[in-house]
């Protein structure tokens, strides 16, 4: 239901899940070698996140196998990508360690100089242990133009980027 997927990005014009119709949503299309057997991946080819979940009210019926799922506040809400070209990941025991897992070609952080491995420090200006990942990524999404401001340890060294967030899908 949720996961890391290497794979493709994109979006479609709509989706329907039983009598529901979601508008524009974001896809991922995992990238699978041939060299692999994919009978482990049980007829999957992409994976449910929650950007999609998240709008509605789940109840799952385990002794039946059931899924029921009510359409909440946040149903027509559009889908948003990150706008700054940031893959982030948790890490540490607590989870309050902010890493770049990827910087996307071309975007305003690979612009602004950021590089998978940094160990971002600060958010705006607050220290990101004050912050929930689902906190910074949510800003990432933010309206475009919106000026971003991180530190971040590279090598020991303390480094600070800006750059504007542009939307990119």
């Amino acid at each position: 239901m949720g996961g890391f997927l290497e794979g493709y990005l994109g979006r479609v014009a709509a989706l329907e899940i039983g009598s529901y119709t979601l508008n524009n949503p974001l896809t991922y299309f995992q990238d699978v070698s041939l060299a692999i057997d994919t009978s482990l991946l049980n007829g999957r080819n992409g994976i449910i996140g929650n950007q999609l979940l998240d709008r509605f009210t789940i109840i799952i019926d385990y002794p039946k196998q059931t899924l029921y799922l009510k359409p909440n506040r946040r149903f027509n809400k559009s889908f948003e990508f990150d706008k700054s070209g940031l893959v982030v990941i948790a890490a540490d025991l607590r989870l309050k360690s902010l890493i770049v897992h990827d910087v996307i070609a071309g975007s305003p952080a690979d612009k602004a100089g950021i590089l998978p491995g940094d160990k971002i420090t600060h958010f705006n200006g607050l220290p990101v242990f004050l912050r929930s990942l689902e906190e910074v990524t949510n800003k990432l999404r933010k309206k475009e133009g919106k000026k971003i401001k991180l530190r971040v340890k590279r090598n020991n060294e303390s480094k600070i980027f800006r750059f504007r967030l542009k939307k990119l899908i």
